[in-house]
């Protein structure tokens, strides 16, 4: 096994890089921006990541990874990554950080998004310019691990194609970001007649304000969805469609609209889940949320609600890891974007993944979870898109993180 580089080497790197770096950047770099606040920072996990994958800036390079994307993980636990603006999709084994193939590079265009692999192993990959999605198939022995099957969608009328997940039926749930809503495919690809997605509210408003993170509660037969303008999950029926009027990370009213203090400063992005645990991406403050799908209080709680339960008894949310960046590179939602700073990063005259050491978020997307059976490990990656590297974590590190807090 090849083991991952120390924290030490990268604090080393950043101090060498802070000292040779102009005095002209040095005044440029903004202010980091501020944590969030006591109530939700009591809930830090004192968590390291095991791994990073990419070079840290853009580029065209084997080892570069221009906006990573969508992440997912197939059954033999690579790592299947869409780099975005190298059109093409990566593949890594997370346990040795070490790249293993690409494929799609001669059949992706558009914008290449999230990633979905079905339980039969065909993978699908999202375009949000296109509007549609492209078929990846396992190639034969000795030959490229996917094969082109072609597209599918693009006259189904999307808007923002973007988030996909699939069930254990290997029906592709896919959400529409501009229309605010899910549709479900049946593995033929054929749209699924028995969906009947609940868009709107009585009142007329839409129950999602942008979407695209997707995760399925499979014992409760709920499928979880993020309202990323709410700063909430919001869970509807799997089979139906229908909207529970139930909620992840704050308290609903009779409607199902979000009161209290969300957990979630902002931003909603990826879900990902493991047997245990559900995992939430705040893009806004660089934080990994970790829920317990066990536990009855899973929904309809919001922070101050779970602050209370964790002094009476165990409570379903655990905390969370990671921190914002020490400088945002992000063009795409910074309300104040640094257009020079970013020119300079894709010049190759800033490196991102020295600027904010690992576990420093800027705009993180999508996360992936992958239980390995033959060392009990449990695997978690996080697109750190505009640091242009993805980050894994260890589950253990995770547990271990929760048992240390809960003392």
């Amino acid at each position: 096994m090849i083991r991952p580089v120390p924290q030490r080497v990268f604090v080393l790197a950043f101090l060498l890089f802070a000292v040779v770096v102009p005095v002209s950047f040095a005044r440029a770099q903004a202010p980091a921006r501020p944590e969030s606040d006591p109530a939700r920072e009591a809930w830090r996990l004192d968590v390291e990541p095991y791994a990073v994958l990419g070079s840290g800036h853009p580029g065209v390079r084997p080892s570069d990874i221009n906006q990573p994307d969508g992440l997912e993980f197939t059954s033999s636990g690579l790592l299947l990554i869409t780099d975005s603006q190298n059109q093409r999709v990566q593949i890594w084994n997370v346990e040795r950080a070490e790249r293993v193939a690409e494929f799609g590079r001669r059949q992706l265009g558009g914008e290449v998004t999230n990633v979905a692999v079905s339980r039969t192993g065909t993978v699908y990959i999202a375009d949000s310019v296109l509007n549609l999605v492209y078929v990846f198939v396992p190639g034969e022995p000795g030959k490229p691990a996917y094969k082109f099957a072609g597209t599918r969608f693009g006259d189904m009328g999307f808007r923002k194609l973007g988030g996909m997940v699939v069930d254990a039926k290997d029906r592709l749930y896919i959400a529409d970001g501009k229309k605010w809503e899910v549709r479900r495919f049946l593995p033929d690809g054929t749209p699924d007649p028995s969906w009947k997605f609940e868009r709107t509210l009585p009142d007329g408003d839409t129950v999602l304000h942008r979407c695209e993170g997707m995760a399925i509660d499979d014992r409760r037969g709920l499928l979880i969805v993020a309202s990323e303008s709410d700063s909430v999950l919001k869970v509807f029926d799997l089979e139906t469609g229908a909207f529970t009027r139930r909620l992840v990370g704050a308290k609903p009213d009779a409607a199902g609209r979000q009161t209290g203090t969300s957990v979630f400063a902002g931003v909603v992005e990826g879900l990902a889940t493991t047997p245990q645990f559900l995992f939430a991406v705040d893009e806004t403050a660089g934080h990994i949320h970790v829920f317990d799908r066990t536990m009855d209080d899973l929904y309809d709680t919001d922070l101050p609600g779970y602050a209370a339960a964790r002094a009476t008894r165990p409570t379903s949310y655990r905390g969370f890891f990671g921190r914002a960046p020490k400088f945002d590179f992000d063009v795409d939602d910074n309300p104040n974007p640094d257009f020079e700073m970013r020119k300079r990063v894709d010049a190759g005259e800033v490196n991102p993944g020295m600027i904010n050491p690992p576990g420093y978020f800027c705009s993180p997307d999508e996360i992936a979870t992958h239980f390995d059976s033959a060392t009990g490990e449990t695997w978690v990656a996080i697109a750190d898109q505009c640091n242009f590297r993805v980050v894994v974590y260890r589950g253990s590190d995770i547990l271990k993180a929760i048992k240390a807090a809960n003392r």
